[in-house]
């Protein structure tokens, strides 16, 4: 083996690499707010009696940070998402 083919597939193992993270940040950001409409509605409904309220409200209350400096449309939006799972 020469020793320049072990680099040959760094630049693909970075690229791959690069996707994952990306990926994973528009997850975050994407389903991560989401995701409290339903867990609301879980919780009202007493499906997740083990966890409290102040729980979930803790774990959520970056989402407030993250929609609170957006444009209004997608802060009314959001809010409108919420109101969507609390009307179930």
């Amino acid at each position: 083996m020469k020793p320049d083919d072990d680099n040959t597939n760094e630049p693909d193992r970075r690229s791959h690499r690069l996707r994952n993270v990306v990926a994973v940040v528009l997850v975050l950001v994407v389903l991560y707010p989401l995701s409290y409409g339903p867990v609301m509605w879980l919780s009202y409904h007493g499906y997740l009696k083990a966890v409290s309220e102040h729980f979930i409200i803790a774990v959520y209350k970056p989402t407030e940070v993250m929609i609170e400096p957006l444009p209004d449309p997608i802060r009314r939006a959001y809010f409108d998402y919420m109101l969507w799972w609390s009307d179930l």
